[in-house]
């Protein structure tokens, strides 16, 4: 797994915190983005869509073999695999429905 940071917006799990494949958040949490897996090309595409380490990403919802999640104001399909390579901390409290 290569992490992906930048000085001001890099996430380091601590012991407290640990992460998991985004596809594992449940519906209506939130979480902070920690690290993308995969291909240079990939993890560019996800860094040029606002997918960076230390934002925050709500789950908006599941399906058979993608998932619809929101970063910033932006909302994104993810096809499952692709979940499944980027990294959460999930935020205390995440599970909470918002808007």
């Amino acid at each position: 797994m290569i992490a992906v940071t930048q000085t001001h917006r890099s996430v380091e799990p601590s012991v407290e915190q640990t992460t998991q494949p985004l596809w594992q958040l449940a519906q209506g949490a939130s979480a902070i983005l920690a690290a993308i897996e995969g291909s240079d090309a990939e993890r560019l595409r996800l860094l040029h869509l606002g997918f960076l380490p230390g934002r925050r990403v709500r789950m908006a919802h599941h399906r058979a073999n993608h998932c619809v999640v929101q970063v910033g104001c932006s909302r994104y399909a993810l096809a499952k695999a692709v979940a499944d390579r980027i990294q959460v901390v999930i935020l205390a409290g995440g599970n909470e429905e918002r808007q």
